[in-house]
């Protein structure tokens, strides 16, 4: 009989067995016996004696499950698996795969774990102090901020913990994981040398972890040094698109030409690995919204922020251009003197543009009583005290802060307008007091601009491009001598103030930035033929 009945089912085998003994004793004909045990309805009388147990259910399909072999067939003890040469078939990989899987299992269950773990914290310990000690080594400035050491640490953890997931749960391939998003990021707010630094740091730590490391690093390290060649240190939307371009290209010729390598065949070539090189490059697109939202997060300064406040169509700039025109064409051409010098000492040539542009917008609030906008109008000066007119000129300072918070200008920004002239005299107003009250010396505190001197070079050259500019204008002749002495005078003065001992400009930079002024001064003052009439 079987094990188990349902109501129906034992109903029916009871009938079944009585019919059949009853007919046993009756033989053929009648089987008035039969007809009385249906109507005895002996359905009514059956009950379930036997109930579902869930759960005791589950642990027996579990156990049961557990017994199944998840492997597929057999390596004989002393049997050749591969040997140096040898093409890797989808058996032997197979094989070697599995092989790679049962040790990591018997490591994990052995007490040699421990000293496994202990490995993997040490080799990464190591790395992230190589890291930190190139920040405070090579970029002090970097490592006394804690904001940007949290940045770098902030890319290391989330780029590590992305690798992890990868790997714990192998969904996908780790070639879908945009490491070359690091060095785009870095680059954006820093330069390319510390953008490539800790790009090595990330990829050679998640290639210790990564399957066929060699191949890992190699890959991403290239496509890395693809990111900082293309992008250089100016931010581009177009440059962003063909950079993704062709760090596809890096991916695809290194890991395609590795394989013809070692396998030397195309049928073997895997094409669903393009695809994963493609979608990394769709990813690297994201870029862009991630440099405004790390800007956000880290008040940091992006080349593309820079480069939107640098457009002179923007409002502020543009209202600067009809309120004080000579103003704006003094601005434009302190920063062309500025950007050029920065680019020949080393600097932020974005910074330094954007800086100049806005360093006198304080001017819009009395621009009559600057003399470049003193047009066919009498100069108002002339009616003041010396005293009053040096007030009224270092309240620009103040009055362009106040502009530039209205109008939400980056604090780099900012700090061009408050320190272009750091903490030196009104020198022209301050020489007309001398000679009306020359036994007046305590007076000089009226004269001088409230500072603080710059702290950084884009700030020191464009003071020094700012005064230059503007006595050029004054210059009686224009010739090569004329235009020499007032640069060596001009940057002699602030070096003896004092002006520039807080800022990071060393005496060679001087001497470059003073050459190239005096070229370029000189390029836009040239003497011209005087043509017969």
């Amino acid at each position: 009989p079987r094990d188990y009945y349902t109501t129906k089912s034992a109903y029916r085998y009871l009938i079944g067995k009585l019919t059949a003994w009853a007919r046993s004793f009756q033989g053929n004909g009648t089987y008035p016996l039969e007809n009385f045990l249906k109507e005895l309805h002996l359905e009514n009388y059956l009950k379930p004696n036997t109930t579902y147990d869930a759960i005791s259910s589950e642990n027996a399909i579990q156990e049961l499950t557990k017994k199944i072999s998840l492997t597929e067939g057999l390596v004989q003890r002393g049997e050749r698996i591969i040997l140096t040469g040898d093409i890797v078939n989808e058996r032997t990989y197979l094989i070697l795969n599995s092989l790679k899987k049962e040790s990591e299992l018997r490591l994990g269950k052995s007490g040699n774990y421990y000293l496994i773990l202990l490995g993997h914290l040490i080799f990464s310990a190591f790395m992230v102090m190589l890291l930190f000690l190139y920040i405070f080594h090579y970029r002090k400035e970097t490592g006394r901020h804690d904001i940007r050491i949290s940045f770098f640490v902030s890319l290391l953890l989330i780029m590590s913990a992305l690798s992890a997931f990868f790997l714990r749960y192998q969904v996908v391939s780790l070639y879908l994981i945009p490491f070359a998003i690091v060095p785009i990021l870095i680059n954006s707010f820093y330069d390319s040398r510390i953008a490539f630094v800790v790009h090595v740091i990330i990829v050679l730590l998640v290639g210790f972890w990564a399957p066929n490391s060699f191949e890992f690093v190699m890959l991403n390290g290239a496509a890395g040094l693809t990111v900082l060649l293309r992008l250089s240190n100016q931010f581009n939307r177009n440059r962003i698109f063909f950079t993704a371009l062709l760090v596809v290209l890096t991916y695809s010729i290194l890991f395609y030409g590795k394989h013809l390598i070692q396998e030397a065949a195309w049928k073997t070539i895997d094409v669903k690995y393009f695809g994963y090189f493609v979608v990394n490059g769709l990813l690297l697109l994201t870029s862009i919204p991630l440099i405004y939202f790390f800007e956000k997060i880290f008040g940091f300064l992006s080349d593309a922020t820079l480069l939107e406040i640098s457009d002179t169509n923007q409002p502020l700039l543009k209202k600067l251009a009809e309120t004080a025109p000579g103003t704006f064409h003094h601005s434009v051409q302190v920063a062309n003197l500025a950007e050029e010098a920065i680019r020949h000492i080393g600097g932020n040539t974005l910074l330094v543009r954007a800086g100049a542009l806005y360093h006198d917008i304080g001017k819009m609030k009395n621009p009559q009583y600057f003399i470049e906008n003193q047009v066919n109008i009498n100069n108002p000066h002339d009616q003041l005290e010396e005293i009053n007119s040096a007030k009224i000129i270092i309240e620009h300072i103040e009055e362009g802060v106040v502009i530039a918070k209205k109008y939400n200008l980056p604090p780099a920004v900012i700090d061009f307008i408050r320190s272009h002239h750091g903490n030196s005299p009104v020198m022209h107003f301050y020489k007309l007091f001398l000679k009306k009250y020359p036994n007046d010396q305590s007076s000089l505190s009226y004269f001088k601009y409230p500072g603080p001197r710059p702290r950084t070079k884009e700030v020191a050259v464009v003071m020094l491009a700012d005064s230059v500019e503007a006595a050029s204008r004054s210059l009686k002749s224009y010739t090569p001598q004329s235009i020499n002495n007032m640069v060596e005078a001009i940057v002699t003065a602030y070096l003896e103030k004092g002006q520039l001992n807080d800022a990071n400009i060393t005496l060679k930079d001087i001497e470059q930035v003073k050459k190239l002024f005096k070229e370029r001064l000189q390029n836009i003052y040239h003497l011209r033929i005087s043509y017969p009439e």
